[in-house]
This record gives structure tokens, C-alpha cells and sequence, in this order.
């Protein structure tokens, strides 16, 4: 998949991060929105044994208390959706990744938002603003390395591979964007 970015002349990626946002503006923001995510189906290796590095996500919508991969929110102003999961894979697990590639997207309409603020709920229903949260993600396979630290995700550390794909999607109920990516980031491991 060819991924192109472009920056106008008279604006840098810099000038495009945000600062700090009110409480309103950012929610807001977020339900009247698509939220850009990355992910990394991750080839790691723990004791001799290879596989997809998954864990449970942490109590924060969405996919809260599912087994996930690691990824999140694009940041605004990071403009290489492979940086992008660098960086977001450092932050959530401590590792270091590399030969990215670029499986595909996804769409994924969440009822569940971290972004719920009770009493912001009445002003979202009066302005009409959406519900729920609308992530438009990147999907990555990358090899990593280094010492696993989970920040945002929980235990137990799973590692999928061929042997064990369909007894450890069915026991964690996984959900159907996991076990596609899964799949396609085993056949580029096998």
C-alpha cells in the first residue's frame, strides 16, 4: 500500500500539534469527529517462543477489559503514520519496532467513549453532536524488540501464532478486527 504525505509551503508539522483544549472543546472535538489510530500486530519473542504480541486493554473505552494490540490515537502534527506507531508502541509497551509494513485500514464505530463526560452529555444531545467514538485506524505488522513494559494495556502477555490462533481468539472472545489483522500478520511471519 503507497502511503504519500504532504505538507503545504507556509505550515510545518510542528505548527500543527495542539496545545492545551478545554474539557468542552475536547469533547467536542471528539464526538463530532473520525479519531485516526495506529496499531501494531507485533512479531515478539518471549522465551524461544515467536507469535503476536497481545494483551488486555486497560479499564479506558474503547475495547476496554479486551484483548488488543497495542496502538491508540494519532497525535496531530506527526505526520508518518509509521512514526506515528513508533511512537505509540514506545509509549505503551517500551519496545522499539521496525520493518513496518502497512497491512491495511479500518473503520470501527464504538458505543463505548472515554470521552464521556456525564455532564456533558445534555450539551452533545443539544448541539446534536455524535455518540460514541468513530476510530479510523492504520494497521501495522513491525518486529519488536526490547523489554516489554505494559503501561496501557494488563496482563496476561498472549503471543498468537499459527499453533494457537484459533484456541486463543475463541477463549478471549477477540474481536473481528484482531483476529483479521492477526491472520494476515501470521502469513507474513510464516
Amino acid at each position: 500500500m503507497i502511503i504519500k504525505t504532504y505538507v503545504e509551503e507556509g505550515i510545518s508539522p510542528e505548527q500543527a500539534k495542539t496545545g492545551w483544549l478545554s474539557e468542552e472543546d475536547d469533547h467536542a472535538r471528539r464526538h463530532g469527529s473520525l479519531r485516526p489510530c495506529v496499531d501494531g500486530f507485533l512479531e515478539y519473542e518471549i522465551d524461544g517462543i515467536k507469535g503476536i504480541l497481545l494483551a488486555y486493554r486497560d479499564g479506558v473505552p474503547p475495547g476496554s477489559g479486551r484483548i488488543w494490540v497495542p496502538g491508540g490515537e494519532w497525535k496531530r502534527g506527526i505526520m508518518d503514520p509509521a512514526e506515528a506507531l513508533a511512537l505509540k508502541i514506545k509509549e505503551e509497551t517500551n519496545l522499539d519496532i521496525s520493518d513496518s509494513n502497512h497491512m491495511g485500514m479500518v473503520s470501527i464505530l464504538w458505543e463505548e467513549s472515554p470521552y464521556d463526560a456525564e455532564e456533558l452529555k445534555e450539551e452533545r444531545k443539544k448541539r446534536k453532536m455524535g455518540e460514541g467514538i468513530h476510530d479510523v485506524g492504520h494497521a501495522f505488522f513491525a518486529r519488536a524488540k526490547g523489554d516489554l513494559k505494559l503501561k496501557t494495556m494488563n496482563p496476561p502477555i498472549i503471543l498468537v501464532n499459527s499453533e494457537n490462533y484459533e484456541e486463543i481468539m475463541a477463549q478471549h472472545n477477540a474481536h473481528e478486527y484482531i483476529r483479521f489483522f492477526i491472520k494476515e500478520a501470521l502469513k507474513i511471519i510464516n
